[in-house]
């Protein structure tokens, strides 16, 4: 299963270097995209969906902005439980 990680505003997947995760499981980095001028946080997640693999089930994690981020992300992608 894949757990995409976001990280927090202003960093990358090196804030999750010291994470490890069981057999099975297989991290996937949100990269940041460049917000556009007066964007909004959606507008902005909607953009960013584009790096999720919906076929599949998977695990959204975020650290600091990165949970944020997570949590609009899957009201956008209507998390099913």
């Amino acid at each position: 299963m894949k757990i995409y990680l976001i990280s927090g505003l202003g960093a990358d997947e090196r804030a999750f270097k010291h994470l490890r995760f069981p057999a099975g499981f297989q991290p996937v980095y949100i990269k940041w995209i460049e917000p556009m001028r007066n964007e909004s946080l959606g507008s902005y997640c909607s953009r960013l969906v584009t790096q999720i693999n919906r076929t599949d089930p998977f695990i959204l994690l975020g650290m600091s902005f990165g949970a944020i981020v997570a949590l609009q992300l899957s009201k956008i992608l209507k998390w099913k439980n």
